[in-house]
């Protein structure tokens, strides 16, 4: 059922001549394994495989999402998301979506996980430390901008 409605998404998103489509390849709010790790894993691989197909026909970019240890157990990191992507093996359609607010708390260094994901990262979710507005935390926007430039 998943699948099937992210391909409607993707669908919709084609019909409104959008882009990307960013994917939580788990469940949000899932902190708690379903599976052991491998059958968890090659749940996403398969499902993420049937949905960048889809994708690749109506010309949509996937980019998948890892959010912080609080609201999921699955995919937490930029590497994590880039060794999907590469499992997947869909490399001109599947690319990584990483969020300022989640990259803070996952990350050693949130700007060098940017430069690692690098021309993968094909979205970039904005928000500060604290989940507000930028400029209403922590993080060093100049900084995070030339970083973002870069890549």
């Amino acid at each position: 059922d998943s699948v099937d409605y992210v391909k409607a998404c993707i669908d919709l998103i084609n019909d409104l001549g959008g882009q990307v489509l960013t994917l939580v390849p788990s469940e949000v709010g899932k902190i708690v394994a379903m599976a052991s790790p491998k059958e968890e894993w090659a749940w996403a691989v398969e499902g993420v495989k049937q949905i960048a197909g889809h994708a690749a026909k109506k010309k949509v970019r996937v980019a998948l999402e890892p959010l912080n240890r609080f609201e999921t157990n699955f995919l937490n990191r930029g590497e994590q998301a880039l060794e999907l992507m590469k499992a997947v093996g869909s490399p001109e359609h599947v690319g990584v979506c990483l969020d300022a607010f989640h990259i803070n708390i996952e990350e050693k260094d949130p700007y060098e996980a940017i430069r690692k994901v690098g021309k993968k990262l094909f979205d970039f979710h904005i928000a500060d430390n604290n989940r507000r507005a930028p400029g209403d935390g922590n993080w060093d926007w100049t900084k995070l901008l030339k970083t973002l430039k870069e890549v």
